[in-house]
């Protein structure tokens, strides 16, 4: 009896444990910038994005057109994260962070709630957007801050070109 129980566990352990996995990897390296990876995943992510933003629908029409948009997108974001990290100081108005989000989803037509729930719904992270948006206040914060004091400004030249053109 002591023989059948073996036999019958060793066979379960087998089963349970030496089986092929049915695991599948859905997802693949598309390129690198620097240390970060692009996903097949973060291309399509973007290119849904893309698409919510410019209160589109489809792309079947445009479709590598749209694709090389979102990984130039995703690339050139990429770079200015890189950039950015070199400045561990840099931060940005809170307040510049919500008034840009308010106006994204203004420019489609929608409040804030229906916008977060419009990524939602086509299966995109919300956090995307404010990924988008802290890049490019941090980007805009570093630019400032590395050209300040090589800029001048003469209220008098400005005056004039108005003049000028009116």
């Amino acid at each position: 009896m002591i023989d059948i129980k073996k036999i019958f566990f060793a066979i379960l352990f087998s089963l349970l444990f030496l089986t092929k996995g049915n695991a599948v990897i859905k997802d693949s390296l598309f390129a690198t910038v620097g240390d970060k990876a692009i996903t097949q995943s973060d291309i399509i992510n973007e290119i849904k994005t893309i698409l919510i933003l410019n209160a589109q629908t489809s792309y079947k029409d445009n479709k590598a057109q749209l694709r090389n948009a979102a990984v130039q997108s995703i690339v050139k974001r990429y770079v200015k994260k890189i950039e950015i990290e070199k400045y561990d100081y840099l931060e940005f108005n809170p307040a510049d962070f919500d008034t840009e989000l308010k106006q994204l989803a203004s420019n489609i037509n929608m409040d804030l709630n229906d916008f977060k729930k419009t990524f939602v719904t086509n299966g995109v992270d919300f956090s995307t957007v404010t990924d988008i948006l802290q890049t490019e206040l941090l980007w805009n914060s570093m630019i400032f801050y590395l050209y300040k004091d090589k800029v001048s400004v003469n209220p008098e030249e400005i005056d004039e070109q108005l003049k000028l053109i009116g």
